[in-house]
């Protein structure tokens, strides 16, 4: 299909709307209180006018056949005019999406442009129609009508809201192009973020791809693919959301980009970063719609972190180079080794609201990190690795591997049962948040130096506890990053 050909069609098609509109207003602009109860016929004319416009001229409709057909059956009861300008009518006029499905299917059909625009696609496309998405109609013709019928439908409620200019016309015919070509859709993402606060406006991750204080203007901007009627406002309960614009094949691989997105995102401080509800809109022609997915129950976060002005750059860094180390390495086995971690990671953040669970998911974290498989005094070593890493942190060796066996005697009684201490909870709630720090800060350094291969890393853990060499591998792996992102690293070291 060639863009700017198909946009002077589509341009044509739009002045004889124009027109259409033209016609109707004057029609309207004619009507008055005194003449409108002795010409009934004049409504005939104007069957599909919404009845708020006839409200906001003073008239109460007692009885109506029926919205969807013409208007023929009414009793009017003139009464005190509301003070309201002819302007205003227009506008109210103008958003009455009646006028323009009466126009779509009564008008369209038999325009010139129209089918000129269908022939195009039917000799071009002929052997893709029947594969799009969600695309009706007993055959190719109807399908084809169709489709074209929802393109139009779109760009009329642009046009009558004054929102309508070159480049929106551009945008809806590439969209119309993408999707007739069988290309990946795009997709609105909103997802609104608790655990997670800005010293400012926005952060920008990467193209398209932003964390930014929320604006209603944000969620108007899916109006140009998708009718949402202004009444119906969109209830918010955080400051901040996630906003991401990109191309995706299926929902099963938006759920994988935001998963690793929010994964990092707690891997850069201890927080239990979540959506209190989500937004998606998928930019296609045939069906525009909102998904919206609220959680049950929206909780304060436990763990949340600000993002202060003068650390956004490092922020910045941390995301695209842990991003890039993922692309580049999320198919390696060592990789999947890290996931398997990262994965009870997220489980202990943010999905049991059982404090043992959560700390047994934090345990479970660790071991696949500092245990080689088939081990024999899982326990022990746990706390030796853990303690011999955090060490080059400079935190105390002694402590990590006390809270380490307690943590992981907690675990075999949630495991294996067994019966908790009075203070089991008090005990549960101190210790949580110093395992997920572990946990966390490892995930981290593991990431970031992955390069070296996972068995090497583990290895030289050990050795390190008796040979100097290998004691400076550590530390040049640690320091390597420390600094870079000193804020990632700075509430272990303070604690």
């Amino acid at each position: 299909m060639n863009i700017g050909k198909t946009v002077e069609i589509v341009k044509e098609v739009l002045k004889d709307f124009e027109q259409y509109i033209g016609d109707r207003k004057n029609l309207i602009s004619k009507l008055s209180i005194s003449n409108l109860k002795s010409n009934i016929p004049k409504i005939e004319m104007i069957g599909d006018l919404n009845p708020d416009i006839l409200d906001a001229w003073g008239v109460d409709i007692k009885s109506l056949e029926t919205f969807s057909k013409p208007i023929r059956k009414i009793e009017i009861i003139p009464r005190v005019p509301k003070k309201i300008s002819k302007d205003i009518i227009y506008t109210d006029f103008d958003m009455n999406f009646w006028s323009v499905s009466q126009y779509v299917f009564t008008n369209l059909p038999e325009n010139e442009n129209f089918s000129k625009l269908k022939e195009i696609i039917k000799k071009r496309y002929v052997k893709n129609i029947p594969i799009i998405e969600y695309l009706a109609g007993n055959n190719t013709e109807e399908k084809i009508s169709l489709l074209l019928s929802h393109f139009f439908n779109n760009l009329f409620i642009k046009f009558i809201s004054n929102n309508i200019s070159d480049e929106i016309i551009v945008n809806y015919v590439d969209i119309l192009k993408n999707e007739l070509e069988l290309r990946k859709p795009e997709f609105f993402l909103f997802y609104e973020l608790e655990g997670l606060n800005l010293q400012g406006d926005r952060i920008e991750l990467e193209s398209k791809l932003e964390i930014k204080k929320i604006q209603k203007e944000d969620f108007y901007q899916i109006d140009d693919f998708a009718a949402i009627e202004r009444k119906n406002r969109i209830r918010l309960f955080r400051p901040f959301m996630l906003k991401i614009e990109k191309s995706f094949e299926d929902q099963r691989e938006i759920d994988e980009f935001k998963y690793w997105i929010f994964s990092i995102l707690r891997l850069y401080k201890l927080g239990n970063i979540a959506e209190v509800q989500s937004f998606s809109l998928k930019k296609i022609v045939t069906r525009p719609h909102i998904l919206k997915r609220q959680r049950q129950e929206s909780r304060e976060a436990k763990y949340d972190y600000i993002v202060k002005k003068n650390e956004i750059a490092k922020f910045k860094d941390f995301y695209t180079t842990v991003n890039k180390i993922y692309l580049e390495n999320k198919e390696n086995n060592d990789f999947r080794v890290i996931l398997i971690a990262l994965e009870k990671f997220n489980w202990a953040l943010t999905e049991s609201t059982r404090i043992d669970r959560r700390l047994t998911y934090a345990v479970m974290g660790l071991e696949p990190l500092f245990t080689f498989s088939n081990e024999y005094g899982i326990s022990y070593k746990l706390g030796l690795r853990v303690a011999q890493l955090f060490s080059f942190l400079g935190i105390n060796p002694s402590e990590i591997r006390e809270n380490i066996k307690s943590a992981y005697d907690f675990r075999n009684k949630v495991v294996h049962g067994g019966t908790y201490s009075d203070d089991w909870e008090k005990q549960l709630e101190e210790l949580l948040p110093i395992i997920l720090e572990y946990l966390r800060i490892s995930l981290v350094i593991y990431i970031l130096n992955i390069s070296n291969g996972f068995d090497n890393i583990l290895k030289s853990i050990d050795l390190s506890l008796m040979d100097g060499d290998e004691r400076k591998k550590i530390e040049k792996m640690i320091s390597r990053y420390k600094d870079r992102f000193d804020v990632c690293f700075e509430d272990i070291i303070k604690n």
